[in-house]
Formats: C-alpha cells, sequence, structure tokens
C-alpha cells in the first residue's frame, strides 16, 4: 500500500522537461542529432499531443546531446516558442531571436555582450550571428509550434528566404515541430516558398512502439517505488493504446485512484483501474472528439469500416494518412484502431450520424 502524500509521477498538462523523465524515442533523438551535427536541419512533423516539445527540450539538455558530439562549449540550443511570434514584425522577430541567444549564451556560461539595438534590421541581424559563428559556435534555433510562425503575416518570403540563407553561410541550423509538413503549410500560407522548406529533412513522430507505451506505464511508477503489475499494464495498452498523451492521462488517474485505497483492500491496483477508467474515458473523449473533427468525410468514414470492410488499395491510402495522424495501427499488413477507447467513440459517432438521419428535418 502506497501512502496518500506519495506525489503522482505522472502528468499530462506540460512538456517533459527533466531528462531522466523523457522515455522512448531512441531512434528519432539518434537521427535527429546526427543530422543537426552535419549541420542539416531537421522539420519534426506529428500530430498534436504527440510529444514534439518534449523531444525538443530533451535533445537541448546538454548531456543528451554530448552524447552525439553536440558539446556544450561549441552548439547553443535556443528553443524559440513560436506563439510569442504570431505579433512580431521582422524587427521584432529579430531582436527577439538574438536576446533569446544571448541568454542562452549566459546561462551556458559563455560570454557574451550582443549589443542588440531596440530595431534590428537583418543586416545587424546577420551581422551578430556571424560573429558568433565566427568564434566557432554552433546555433541550433528549435522553433516549436512553427505553423503559428507561419502564420504571421508580418514575415514574407522574402524574410523566410533570409532565414535560409544564414544555414548556407553561418554555422546555424534549425529543428521546427509543426503538425503538418513545411511543404503543406508553404502551399497553405503562400509565405515559405520551396526554397526554405527544402533545406529541412523530415523526420516524422507517431505512437509510440509497444515498448516505449509499455515503459512509458512502469518508469514513472518505479522512480516512486512502485510496480504495476503486467496484467494491469496489458489492460492499460488495450484501453488507451500507445498513444504517449493517452497512457499519461490513464496512469495519471489511476495512481491518483490507487492513492486513496483502503488498507485492507484485496486488490488496490484493479480497484484503482476500475474507479479511474471513467474518469480516462471521459477526458479523452474531448481528445478524440478533436481528432475526429479534422478528419474529412472519407477518413471518417475509413475509421468506421474498419474491420468491417476488405481494404482495397484506394482505403489503404485512406488508412496511411491515418496512421501518420497516429489514428491506426498497421499489423500484418491490416489496419486496426489503436484502443478501445477510440473504438468505441468511433461506433459511438456513427450510431448517432444514423440516429440522426432517421430525425425528421
Amino acid at each position: 500500500m502506497i501512502s496518500d502524500t506519495l506525489e503522482n509521477p505522472y502528468f499530462h498538462r506540460s512538456p517533459i522537461r527533466t531528462p531522466e523523465h523523457f522515455v522512448g524515442r531512441t531512434t528519432e533523438v539518434a537521427d535527429i542529432l546526427s543530422l543537426l551535427k552535419n549541420n542539416q536541419s531537421v522539420s519534426v512533423v506529428g500530430p498534436r499531443r504527440m510529444g514534439k516539445t518534449s523531444l525538443l527540450l530533451y535533445i537541448s539538455h546538454a548531456e543528451v546531446a554530448s552524447r552525439y558530439g553536440l558539446t556544450p562549449n561549441d552548439y547553443i540550443f535556443i528553443f524559440i516558442d513560436c506563439g510569442g511570434l504570431t505579433g512580431l514584425d521582422q524587427a521584432g522577430f529579430y531582436r527577439l531571436i538574438l536576446d533569446e541567444t544571448e541568454d542562452q549564451l549566459l546561462a551556458q556560461g559563455i560570454e557574451a555582450d550582443l549589443s542588440i539595438p531596440e530595431s534590428t534590421t537583418y543586416r545587424q541581424f546577420e551581422r551578430t550571428l556571424r560573429s558568433l559563428s565566427r568564434r566557432g559556435l554552433n546555433l541550433i534555433y528549435l522553433f516549436d509550434e512553427f505553423e503559428l510562425m507561419s502564420d504571421n503575416h508580418n514575415l514574407d518570403a522574402d524574410f523566410f528566404s533570409g532565414l535560409r540563407g544564414l544555414t548556407a553561410r553561418h554555422n546555424i541550423c534549425y529543428v521546427t515541430t509543426s503538425q503538418a509538413h513545411l511543404l503543406e503549410l508553404s502551399y497553405a500560407e503562400g509565405v515559405l516558398g520551396s526554397p526554405f522548406f527544402n533545406i529541412f529533412a523530415v523526420q516524422n513522430l507517431g505512437l509510440f512502439t509497444e515498448t516505449e507505451a509499455r515503459q512509458q506505464m512502469s518508469a514513472p511508477a518505479l522512480r516512486v517505488g512502485c510496480e504495476l503489475p503486467g496484467p494491469l499494464v496489458d489492460r492499460i495498452l488495450a484501453l488507451v493504446g500507445p498513444h504517449p498523451m493517452f497512457i499519461n492521462v490513464a496512469c495519471y488517474y489511476l495512481f491518483a485512484a490507487l492513492r486513496h485505497q483502503p488498507q485492507a483492500s484485496p486488490d488496490p491496483w484493479l480497484a484503482a483501474y476500475q474507479q479511474s477508467e471513467p474518469k480516462i474515458v471521459i477526458e479523452l473523449e474531448g481528445h478524440l472528439r478533436y481528432y475526429w473533427s479534422k478528419l474529412d468525410e472519407r477518413e471518417q468514414l475509413a475509421l468506421a469500416s474498419i474491420g468491417q470492410t476488405e481494404q482495397g488499395d484506394t482505403t489503404q491510402v485512406l488508412f496511411h494518412r491515418l496512421a501518420q495522424k497516429g489514428l491506426v495501427i498497421r499489423e500484418n499488413g491490416v489496419y486496426r484502431h489503436i484502443s478501445k477507447i477510440q473504438a468505441d467513440f468511433v461506433a459511438l459517432q456513427i450510431a448517432e450520424t444514423e440516429v440522426d438521419a432517421l430525425l425528421p428535418e
């Protein structure tokens, strides 16, 4: 029995900032840092709440990057939340980037006095970055939620061409995160331009592997001296699937219920699961409803048809798109729902649609 004062080791409202709490993504981390070591910019693409921000924060930790030869004396990772750039003009953007760069240099104990003017031009911006590059510093800018930056109409195609030019002339790379590929953003917004997105290698970020999913369930509990029973891990995985955020939501409610089980409970884990399952379903229904609303009618029908119709070539194309959105899993050449909770949700949407069709207008 665990104490009801023990801190819940699961959280899902904010990104993971402590490297020891980060789980999985070994291949993605290795690929991204190896590309950066070779001066290659990277675009991380994945659905919402898949862990893109946590991944950026993880690769920027000195002890993590150093494993791949990106030592803190030579490589400076500067995190930029693009949510704060939506209203900036170009001069404001240049100043913000230089402010963040100076702050990060000082945080790493590197002398920096960038003498940033109040109204910064592109020429002054590049001159400052060039001076840092000539000192042997490699600047890696991590642009989180990059689509928000592309929505800023103050930043035109010439602006993004200028950013691209910096990577060709200086020791500068970018890592962006977005839900859509930069190519799609380019066509949708009409501002990025093909020369800009052509400098990026694409790293897709999707569902956990089964091994990663099980580790994400078990590792936090072990940190506080608890061990999830194997059958319970199987049950949670079946309920919510290998979705990183869904796992954290489920385990958060499970652990919260476990802390309040009576001392005499014959099976506190099972009792906690039974108490927490309705809360898990209610919370995740909102996220599933959001995903469902972003699908077109053909994608919704394809998702609803899993297990009911033969998966022909046309349907396979739709399923491939759904897999990129983290909504289906392919096993032995056949696609299936990622979890019981999703399958139940989709069945309910179809049932509600059929009922609505029967009602008089």
